[in-house]
């Protein structure tokens, strides 16, 4: 079982030019924090149930996705 995780994944946009992604992991909840330009985006993952908002915003997408961390990438 996990216990938590915290790190950095970066997702390569060009062959010189990433866009990181800090999270937090622990048991089945996951959260991530993208920082592109001036815009926030979280994502926020328990079980099955996944939500993505940009802050600020008065709404977010939300969906159901398979449950554990390889549905979190």
């Amino acid at each position: 079982e996990l216990r938590s995780l915290r790190g950095t994944i970066i997702t390569m946009i060009s062959e010189n030019e990433g866009l990181p992604m800090n999270f937090w992991a622990k048991g089945n909840v996951f959260r991530g924090e993208i920082v592109a330009g001036n815009r926030e985006i979280f994502t926020i993952q328990r079980a099955s149930e996944s939500f993505v908002f940009e802050e600020g915003a008065s709404n977010g997408l939300h969906s159901s996705v398979e449950r554990g961390l390889a549905s979190m990438g």
